[in-house]
């Protein structure tokens, strides 16, 4: 028992050795420090400008007060006029400015009480039409609705109601204390886990992804060491049968040493889920890196080769797996990758037993692979 743990402490020391196996796991804690930075920067794929006609409306505040507090997707800044707002389109500083009018409270009631598109009180200025600016408008319409639907709903109970005997403040009160139980959406993440109330920036959001990644290269960049090793015939008194096992622990140490400092920045980046779930998501994960490696080592027997698909490698998993968007196209061939199994499993634990099953499948391939090898050496 002795003699595979000292094996095993040597192969770690080794490993520190190496100047790019530093590179790599310095550069976990310096991507998740960068993104936590670029976080909390104003960002948005959107940038809109807000202004007032009368800075002392308290509806046209409220609403951009709103605005202004969230981090989303959308940019929202603030104008000191409705002309500065106009020239920032213009220039090219902002892509839409929201004008607020005077007296919202009298153009909602006129709104709401006609409902004609002719009534519109809200300004918006845009550069282009787009898709995202669409969207936007969707939005500002969606905040509006809180303010028109008692108006409306005023206007209606008047209209339908004649002999209702009931003041605007009594209804405005039968309609903010009556409490609707059923929701028309429910919205949530995928698995078992509370995610109510938590916000994360969709800067911040790929950190597991990218650091899935990270952990998949540590693992092709052991591969790389040991077939440099094997090369030089440092593993020359070791028996060719038992090779495999040597690869997948010089493989495996590597992992594990870059999944414990991944562990430690997902902690604190705020990323984190239950300490257990991240663990054991975490340990299934290095497991599948080890397998995968070890069968592209098969595959790509040639060190050259094998270094030269390194990248190809990097670049597939960033498009088809879920580090930045989630494409139902691409989901297939995602699949083929470790890092989709760990970036769902640690919101799913279905994904845990896919992983399982993965991992069952490399270790199967990895062996007819090995079979086949073994029979043309004969």
């Amino acid at each position: 028992m002795q003699r595979p743990l000292k094996w095993l402490l040597m192969l770690n020391k080794r490993l520190y050795k190496k100047s790019s196996f530093i590179i790599i796991m310095l550069f976990i804690p310096l991507c998740v420090f960068a993104l936590g930075i670029a976080a909390k920067q104003q960002s948005g794929f959107v940038s809109i400008v807000l202004a007032k006609e009368d800075s002392a409306d308290p509806i046209s505040t409220e609403l951009v007060n709103s605005f202004l507090s969230e981090r989303s997707l959308i940019r929202f800044t603030l104008a000191d006029s409705p002309a500065e707002a106009v020239t920032e389109v213009k220039n090219g500083d902002s892509d839409a400015a929201w004008i607020f009018p005077a007296d919202m409270e009298a153009e909602i009631d006129k709104y709401a009480s006609i409902g004609s598109n002719k009534n519109s009180f809200i300004k918006v200025i845009e550069r282009e039409e787009n898709v995202f600016l669409r969207l936007t408008r969707e939005k500002l319409s969606a905040s509006l609705f809180g303010y028109s639907a008692k108006v409306r709903y005023i206007d209606f109970a008047r209209t339908n109601i004649p002999d209702i005997d009931l003041t605007d403040a009594e209804l405005i009160d039968y309609f903010d204390n009556v409490s609707v139980s059923e929701e028309l959406f429910t919205i949530g993440s995928i698995g078992d886990f509370d995610t109510e109330g938590q916000s994360t920036n969709y800067l911040a959001a790929p950190i597991r992804g990218i650091l899935a990644i990270l952990i998949m290269l540590c693992g092709m960049a052991a591969t790389i060491f040991y077939m440099q090793d094997e090369k030089s015939g440092t593993f020359a008194l070791v028996k060719s049968k038992n090779r495999i096992y040597v690869s997948a622990a010089c493989v495996m140490i590597a992992v594990m040493n870059i999944a414990a400092v991944t562990l430690f920045a997902l902690v604190i980046s705020g990323v984190a889920t239950a300490f257990l779930n991240e663990l054991v998501c975490l340990l299934l994960y290095a497991l599948c890196c080890t397998a995968f490696c070890l069968l592209l080592m098969q595959i790509f027997r040639n060190l050259r080769l094998f270094a030269a698909t390194i990248p190809l490698f990097v670049i597939a998993t960033g498009v088809f797996c879920p580090v930045f968007f989630d494409l139902r196209k691409t989901a297939v061939v995602g699949h083929l990758f470790p890092p989709t199994y760990y970036i769902n499993a640690t919101y799913s634990n279905s994904y845990k037993l896919y992983m399982l099953l993965y991992l069952t499948a490399l270790i199967i391939l990895l062996a007819i692979i090995q079979k086949i090898t073994a029979k043309k050496r004969i």
